[in-house]
Formats: structure tokens, sequence, C-alpha cells
């Protein structure tokens, strides 16, 4: 492009108020380039911000199933089965319904067995991968 610039300048002579600018449609392209390397990230990410809040609200949902499933045994197999006479009384009946439920009593979501022993069953997986794996 120098070699161009020096050419014309020897070449042409302008007239007085005139002069002679470099650019045309190799420096727009740069000037696009320029622009897209800024707009395109600022773009990709706002996408991203927009996708995690979409999806992102759709996980309390599922979350919200699991509390209303809970909550509705709760309140068919314990509350609505006992008229508490005391403070007392709710907290003994509630905390044995709970330690059966979380002890006693085998959960479909957890392959029909109890939440402890799926903790176990869990935590003999998670040795013997490591075992296997580290070996």
């Amino acid at each position: 492009m120098a070699e161009a610039q020096r050419a014309v300048t020897q070449a042409v002579t302008l007239p007085v108020g005139y002069e002679l600018i470099w650019g045309g449609q190799f420096e727009h392209l740069q000037e696009a380039a320029r622009r897209l390397a800024m707009v395109v990230p600022v773009t990709l990410l706002l996408i991203l911000g927009m996708l995690s809040v979409i999806f992102g609200a759709m996980r309390p949902a599922v979350e919200n199933a699991f509390i209303e499933s809970f909550n509705g045994g709760l309140r068919d197999e314990c509350l609505n089965a006992h008229q508490f006479t005391s403070m007392a009384e709710a907290q003994q009946i509630i905390e044995a319904w709970r330690l059966d439920y979380n002890q006693r009593r085998p959960h479909s979501s957890l392959g029909h067995l109890t939440p402890n022993e799926f903790v176990l069953y869990r935590q003999v997986i998670r040795v013997v991968e490591e075992v296997v794996c580290s070996g």
C-alpha cells in the first residue's frame, strides 16, 4: 500500500484545498472485523446468560416436585392422621414419622432402598470405584 501511495503522490498533482485519503474496502473490512471482535463475544455472553436464566429457572420446578411429594406424604400420613394436644406431642410424633421416613421406609426413587441403605450403597460403590480406577 505504501508503494501505491508513493506512486500516486508522484504521478498526480492535487489542486489546492484537496487531499487524498487512503481507505476503501480493505479499511472498511478491517474496521468491521474490529467491531465484530468486540460485538460477537458480548453477544455470546448475553445469550449464555439468558439461557442460564431460562434453564436455571426450570431446576427449582423439578426440585419443587420432590418437596411437594414429601410435603404431601407428611401431610397425609402424619399431620392429617393425628390430632396434637401440645407442641411437645407434635414434635414427638413428627420426629417418629421422620425417622420412619428416612430410616425404615424404602423409596422407589432410591431403587426401593431406604435412604440410609442408599447412602451405604453409594459409599460402597464410591470405594469400589476408587479402588478399580486407581489400580
